[in-house]
């Protein structure tokens, strides 16, 4: 058994339902090649084996620990994660993702040796139903305003975490990654990207992606108000744009929006009762 007390890294990993893919997810974890670390389960009400799954972990190798609550989206139960933690560094990681071996070493190599970057992550491969490398433009924060140029699995320093309120639980539907990074990061904070695939996000058929896509006009407006201390020097409320109030007056769009709403209400219908069930 390994055991370790004062962990450099801290691995954050809320788990809602993903007893089918949480094992592979904490197996690459420990496969670490870097093995400072503690990794911080948070099963958020789960109604499947999540729990059944995660427990194996924690039995075998000390550096895994749990917490078992009631469910209140992925928001709280990072923050509760990270409020347990003890690492001067927190990885988030999704129950469903994979790191790849030299994941930690190679990120934390580069926060240790360059005090002034505040935030490091690697590219990306999509697994699953679709595969292939994720494609994001060169990272800057006026980009990072009009779009999320980094995924939920980034390194950065616990110090830096305690100077933001967390993750918003007002971002439940989506979105709440790039919300974070919003509030972590300044105009003139320094962001390093290792030109390697060290991370694997899973793409399923039926995700939380699905629901923000489906809510993206509210959670884009949302982001727009938690961070109107950066977006209101630049945009003005979307709403309040005379463009904004072309398009949703045209034909077009009331179109859109009445053939949309029956499939909106079956998505929502057909959610809460895999919910229930």
């Amino acid at each position: 058994m390994i055991t370790k007390d004062k962990p450099l890294i801290s691995v954050i990993v809320p788990c809602y339902n993903q007893g089918e893919y949480v094992s592979e997810t904490l197996l690459s974890v420990q496969r670490q090649t870097f093995s400072d670390f503690e990794c911080i389960i948070v099963n958020d009400g789960s109604t499947d084996n999540s729990l059944v799954e995660i427990e194996k972990f924690c039995r075998e190798d000390a550096r895994f620990s749990f917490y078992d609550k009631k469910n209140e989206g992925v928001s709280v139960a990072r923050n509760y994660g990270i409020a347990h933690s003890n690492g001067q560094y927190i990885l988030p990681l999704d129950a469903d993702d994979v790191i790849a071996p030299e994941y930690l070493q190679a990120t934390v190599d580069v926060l240790r040796a360059n005090p002034q970057i505040k935030l490091v992550y690697t590219d990306t491969c999509f697994f699953g139903k679709r595969k292939g490398k994720q494609m994001l433009p060169p990272y800057s924060f006026e980009r990072m305003l009009c779009k999320n140029l980094i995924n939920c699995t980034a390194l950065y320093r616990r110090c830096d975490f305690d100077k933001t309120t967390g993750y918003n639980p007002n971002m439940s539907s989506g979105l709440e990654d790039w919300d974070f990074w919003l509030s972590l990061l300044s105009p003139s904070d320094k962001v390093y990207k290792i030109d390697k695939e060290l991370f694997f996000y899973r793409i399923k058929g039926r995700s939380r992606n699905v629901n923000a896509t489906i809510n993206l006009s509210s959670l884009r407006k949302q982001l727009w108000s938690n961070h109107n201390n950066y977006y209101g020097p630049y945009f003005v409320d979307p709403q309040q744009c005379v463009e904004y109030e072309q398009i949703s007056q045209s034909r077009e769009y009331m179109l859109g929006k009445f053939l949309l709403k029956p499939i909106r209400a079956t998505y929502e219908l057909f959610s809460k009762l895999l919910s229930i069930y």
